[in-house]
């Protein structure tokens, strides 16, 4: 082709409206945010597309870690308030909206309302170590499909495994765990599995056992810490922790490892529009 010709049809082109624009990203049609009632419960959050995007009585916190996907022990620094005050945010979801599209918008919404500045860093997280004792209580898998099957009784949890990898069960540890357990008890008693979950046991092969516990009234409120500041149960109950090092001779540390963390550099309250 001609260079002048060539030149002159991208001038062309370029001269079309919208072509020479970059695309915009998906914004919500409007947003409204604004203190949430008195003892107000988290509720909402659900992204969909030509609809109301409504998320109440939300921290910041909870904003950052829907926003980023990201959960509470990974975000770091910022004011308390973060962690305490509450907030309704509510907004019109344009149509054909993919739910890909969702975060950045959310995000976009928390940079412009609350003037929310982060940065991403390697921290030290608070975490848990699966270690081994001196007798692991497990029984080689003869084979078969990798699995842990959960079974809820009238008092007790049991946690059925077979042909499981130490290396992933501590990667569904975490999910099976975390449905019994409440919200994080802070860094002075971790009753909860809401912290990640490291495989320090330096057993390679795969195994079959079983563990059983009792999560009681008890584990819906704070429960007592023992010396190593791990959740105990009161006296007749097993707690998952106890299960883990009596019946399987595994025992789970609490260490700070690094981990990838979202920084808040700078964030105020929102002001009223």
């Amino acid at each position: 082709m001609d260079r002048r010709l060539f030149q002159g049809l991208t001038a062309l082109l370029l001269s079309i409206p919208g072509l020479s624009q970059e695309t915009k990203p998906p914004a919500f049609l409007y947003v409204d945010v604004h203190p949430s009632a008195p003892n107000a419960e988290m509720v909402g959050g659900r992204f969909r597309a030509g609809s109301r995007f409504e998320a109440s009585g939300y921290t910041m916190l909870d904003f950052i870690s829907l926003a980023y996907n990201l959960p509470w022990e990974r975000i770091a620094d910022g004011p308390s308030w973060i962690g305490t005050d509450r907030f309704d945010l509510i907004a019109a979801v344009p149509p054909g909206v993919p739910a890909s599209a969702s975060l950045p918008m959310i995000q976009a919404v928390l940079a412009e309302r609350f003037q929310l500045k982060v940065h991403d860093e390697t921290r030290p997280v608070p975490s848990y170590v699966l270690l081994s004792g001196s007798q692991p209580r497990l029984k080689d898998s003869a084979g078969g499909e990798s699995r842990c099957q959960y079974k809820r009784g009238r008092s007790t949890i049991t946690l059925d495994c077979t042909n499981m990898p130490m290396n992933q069960f501590v990667r569904e540890l975490k999910d099976y765990a975390q449905e019994f357990f409440d919200r994080p008890l802070g860094d002075q008693a971790w009753g909860t599995l809401d912290r990640p979950v490291l495989d320090q046991t330096g057993l390679r092969g795969a195994y079959d056992f079983s563990i059983i516990w009792v999560p009681g009234p008890w584990n819906r409120q704070q429960p007592a810490a023992s010396a190593d500041g791990m959740a105990s149960a009161p006296t007749g109950e097993i707690s998952f922790f106890e299960a883990m090092e009596k019946q399987l001779g595994l025992k789970l540390a609490k260490q700070r490892l690094p981990y990838p963390a979202l920084v808040v550099d700078s964030v105020e309250h929102p002001q009223e529009q």
